[in-house]
């Protein structure tokens, strides 16, 4: 787990927390002071299923640090009435299965070409920005 700590709630620390709650007045009311008692802040809410009985929610948490989620998770857990359905940290979701593709502006169809482009032959192009940095300009999208 993270060290790392700020000083307001943030989306960097954000959790979505998938809730089951009753269909009657003042249950999702106790589930926002509970958040916001514990210093944390209600980001985004999506009705996800709703009937005379029952809503289903997915609401956004953004939070301190990694514990303090941990914190906030748990007291959803202990809710009375509240039914904590799933969760996860936001931030991980986001890089599930990497978050950035590359597409190659040259075409690149057999090994030697991609050895040119990739490595080694990035290596060859790193080391020549390194002895001489306005080669950056060239070379890079600086």
């Amino acid at each position: 787990m993270s060290n790392i700590r700020i000083d307001r709630p943030s989306a960097g620390f954000s959790i979505t927390a998938k809730i089951k709650i009753p269909n009657s007045p003042g249950h999702f009311l106790r589930i926002i002071q509970e958040v916001a008692n514990r210093n944390a802040s209600l980001s985004d809410l999506t009705l996800l299923y709703g009937d005379s009985n029952i809503l289903i929610r997915d609401i956004t948490i953004n939070c301190l640090s990694e514990e303090h989620s941990l914190e906030i998770i748990e007291c959803l857990k202990n809710l009375e009435h509240i039914e904590l359905l799933e969760w996860e940290d936001d931030t991980f979701a986001l890089h599930k299965g990497g978050k950035l593709s590359v597409e190659s502006k040259c075409q690149l169809d057999t090994a030697d070409q991609l050895s040119r482009a990739y490595t080694p032959g990035v290596a060859r192009v790193c080391l020549a920005i390194k002895e001489d940095p306005a080669k950056a300009y060239e070379y890079t999208i600086k």
